[in-house]
């Protein structure tokens, strides 16, 4: 019997339209989170609509638990969803057989690769990168030429050449096809521009998704590890354009759609052009922008329209749809984000569709740094003459899937969660609301500083930075400062979905993961070992952030500061994977798993140390500079830990590798965890030898003990409570009562902390989760009342003392409270009076 519990089925999956849009087999993707022991094989369970009738599917198993059964399922589908409509489908067991459809067909010779859809056949070059070599839809051949083509600041023009070709995902409903290669000019010299695509087809569909990465593989050169632009590693190029031609047929017809609900642009002479300069909003000349020479290049506001060379509309915001017809066949395409990751065009002129992902009509050189990658969705539909190209719009309005909260929330993959408000006065529920409800949201606060543009899109703006600097700066433009992920907002935001459902959370999470993935991840194997795939930190405490961008460190800081010691690069202490190892279960998306892979590594080789004689010596010096350091200042605390004791840098290093363990399923990463455990606590520890009250340096061993209640609920889930288990719970037992006597809230002694505000308070929630935690693992009963007493008094002293400031909602006490207030009602709701069994 496989299917172990069926009184948890069927599971729930809604599909909303909300844009008035008609939708007729759309293809859907989503992760579901599966309860443990519910389903061990994917063949047995099937997709039904709210009428029974069995839906197109497939199914794919992304991630188990330890015993073997489904953790997280994959599913694709076809939707039919009416407009402004709610539809819902029904994940259940086999009660009959399955749909008849006609799933799609790959087939591979040496050259090529050809898929068959069921209304298009796509031929595709393993050579060069094309997209594609033909096109056939109803045995008609469609296109003359397809092209893609990188130009750089000499004007050489570079061509994508293939070096592997991969099916990636096979399925009845979609396949995916990743090439990876590298740019050659026509003098066959490499720079080392790199690029990915992952072509997406589906059955009974002319419709493909391309996912296309340009990546500069090269070791950024980082002088005095500093990060600004001008870097001679970075790649400056003109342009980056797909381009794709339709056989000609009678006469050429364009059409561009700028918005829902309005006509269309017609030219059937002319070359018709959108190109989107700037984000269009009313700090569109924000400094953000500038480029290497200091200045910003942005001309104008928005986007305008070309019919030949005369500007026949302009705007501010727009998402359009192009498409390009013969009296046989038309083409469209839309550009995911279209005006949000400005510069962009799409234009067509002489049968020819052309896709500006880096267009040159922008005023400058495209720079792209050493380590730096941009990743751009096009969607391409073919269609037929009697079908409408308005109603392609839903190109630029992909439907999400989702599960009710209930689902998110009971399948155990989500620790300490659930659907209940955070504290009955309501107060940390508003406070966390904030961040997608009201007027001043994280969305809404992108254009305090434009937030916009193909590197920053996506980021969070840091305005708890521009807090403390606007009283010290005389300038009147706002300070730019990047997030970067600090605290984990793509975890916090992936979360609060869950919780609620609120599709406003999604969107904040994917946005983020996108970015987070291609501009604050450090791609590239030929730098430091600890610096490879690693994640840059947020930009530099309460200093603008210059020509570093998303890099932290920036010569004009340095100079203006006057520090003869300022740098870095990506650290331990800013390592956050648990938002992207969550957002690839939810997505599927490979391309998410690979960088999740770099980043374990990346961790590991933290954690391990170089393992070159000339790095050990090097690294062996710094110990003894460290310890002679503590002993002149008596044993206080210089610096934050780095692996050797309970820290930001140990604690983030020990919760990337459990996630890495989770991913990988590995037992030498385990090992690793178990090994840095005991290298940085110990149950004998003589805690107030660790100087944890010197708040400024020290409190960071929170972040340790939240990790080490991760790896042990990992321990547990896995049934393996061996002696190391038992270590780390009598390690967590021993910190938790002395922090019970000790420990009081961050801003009962403001005179010790250099900046007393409103994250101090915020960063009290941790203490609340682990007195919560260790009074699982006690079997005192006085001890546990104890534990208790505390995680509920400093959960009310959080939120009191972050609502006694004004700057209450600003960005990063709303994200711990994201990331960790939701846990307390958890456990009075699930634990206090009635232990669970």
């Amino acid at each position: 019997m496989k299917i172990k519990k069926p009184l948890f089925f069927p599971i729930k999956i809604i599909v909303h339209e909300k844009y008035g849009i008609e939708r007729f087999n759309e293809p859907v993707t989503t992760g579901i989170p599966l309860r443990k022991a519910l389903v061990d094989d994917v063949r047995l369970i099937c997709l039904t609509d709210s009428d029974s009738n069995n839906i197109p599917f497939q199914f794919k198993a992304i991630a188990y638990w330890a015993d073997g059964s489904v953790k997280w399922l994959l599913i694709d589908f076809l939707a039919t969803v009416a407009g402004h409509g709610k539809k819902e489908f029904f994940v259940n067991a086999v009660k009959r057989g399955q749909p008849v459809f006609s799933p799609l067909y790959i087939s591979q010779v040496d050259k090529t690769c050809t898929v068959s859809t069921g209304k298009a056949l796509f031929t595709l070059s393993k050579k060069e990168f094309n997209p594609f070599l033909s096109v056939i839809i109803d045995n008609i051949e469609t296109a003359d030429n397809f092209s893609c083509l990188l130009t750089d600041k000499n004007g050489n023009d570079y061509y994508p050449v293939i070096d592997t070709t991969e099916i990636e995902c096979e399925g009845a409903v979609r396949c995916t096809i990743l090439q990876k290669g590298r740019f050659y000019s026509e003098n066959n010299s490499f720079e080392r521009i790199n690029f990915s695509a992952r072509l997406s087809f589906f059955s009974q569909s002319k419709l493909v998704k391309i996912q296309f990465s340009l990546r500069n593989e090269n070791a950024a050169g980082h002088e005095g590890n500093l990060w600004d632009l001008g870097d001679p590693a970075s790649f400056l190029f003109k342009k980056l354009f797909i381009n794709l031609k339709l056989k000609k047929s009678g006469r050429f017809k364009s059409k561009l759609y700028l918005r829902e609900g309005t006509l269309p642009f017609v030219s059937k002479d002319k070359p018709l052009k959108i190109y989107q300069d700037s984000s269009g909003g009313k700090n569109w000349k924000s400094s953000n922008h500038i480029n290497r020479e200091g200045k910003s290049p942005v001309s104008f506001q928005g986007y305008r329209v070309f019919a030949g060379d005369a500007i026949t509309s302009a705007g501010h915001r727009t998402q359009p749809l192009m498409s390009v017809s013969t009296n046989r066949i038309t083409l469209s395409c839309a550009i995911d984000k279209f005006w949000q990751n400005f510069p962009k065009s799409i234009s067509v002129s002489n049968g020819i569709l052309q896709t500006g992902l880096f267009p040159d009509d922008f005023n400058d050189l495209f720079e792209l740094q050493g380590g730096e990658q941009k990743t751009h969705t096009v969607s391409y539909l073919f269609s037929l003459p009697d079908e409408s190209v308005s109603d392609s719009r839903w190109l630029n309005y992909p439907l999400y899937a989702y599960a009710l909260p209930e689902r998110y929330c009971d399948s155990g993959v989500f620790e300490s969660l659930s659907i209940s408000k955070m504290d009955e006065t309501g107060r940390c529920d508003e406070l966390v609301d904030s961040a997608v409800k009201g007027d001043n949201t994280f969305f809404s606060r992108r254009e305090i500083i434009d937030e916009y543009g193909w590197r920053n899109f996506g980021d969070i703006y840091a305005d708890h930075e521009a807090v403390s600097a606007k009283e010290s700066s005389s300038s009147s433009s706002p300070l730019v400062s990047h997030y970067n992920n600090q605290y984990d907002v793509i975890y916090s935001s992936l979360k609060q979905f869950a919780r609620t459902g609120s599709l406003k959370w999604f969107k904040l999470m994917d946005e983020l993961a996108r970015h987070v993935i291609d501009i604050d991840i450090y791609h590239t194997g030929e730098d430091k070992p600890e610096y490879n795939n690693g994640l840059f930190w947020h930009t530099d405490h309460y200093t603008d952030a210059a020509l570093c961008t998303h890099r932290t460190y920036s010569l004009k800081n340095k100079m203006e500061k006057k520090l003869s010691v300022y740098g870095g690069g990506p650290s331990a202490s800013h390592n956050y994977t648990s938002g992207l190892l969550a957002y690839y279960y939810l997505t599927g998306d490979l391309m998410v798993k690979e960088v999740l892979l770099g980043m374990v590594d990346w961790t590991l080789n933290w954690v391990r140390g170089p393992r070159d004689l000339k790095g050990r010596i090097k690294n062996f010096i710094k110990k003894i500079i460290r310890n002679l350091k503590k002993l002149k200042n008596k044993g206080k605390a210089v610096e934050p830990y780095l692996f050797d004791g309970p820290g930001r840098s140990s604690g983030n290093a020990l919760n990337a590798l459990v996630d890495g363990f989770s991913l990988m399923n590995k037992r030498y990463i385990l090992d690793e965890a178990e090994t840095l455990i005991k290298k940085c606590v110990s149950p004998d520890d003589k805690i107030e030898k660790r100087d944890i009250f010197n708040s400024e340096m020290r409190w960071h061993y929170l972040i340790f003990m939240q990790s080490m209640i991760k790896y042990m609920r990992l321990k547990e889930e896995r049934a393996e409570l061996d002696d190391m288990y038992a270590y780390a719970r009598r390690t967590l037992l021993h910190y938790a009562d002395f922090m019970a006597e000790k420990e009081y809230p961050f801003l009962r002694k403001p005179q010790i902390l250099e900046y007393p505000n409103e994250t101090w308070g915020a960063q009290d929630m941790r203490k609340s989760n682990i007195f919560d935690y260790a009074s699982l693992y006690t079997d005192d009963e006085e001890q546990k009342k104890k534990f208790r007493e505390r995680a509920d008094f400093f959960f009310k002293s959080s939120i009191e003392d972050i609502c006694s400031f004004d700057t209450k909602t600003l960005t990063r006490p709303v994200v711990l409270l994201m990331m960790y207030g939701h846990i307390h009602s958890y456990f009075k709701e699930n634990y206090y009076g009635h232990e669970k069994k």
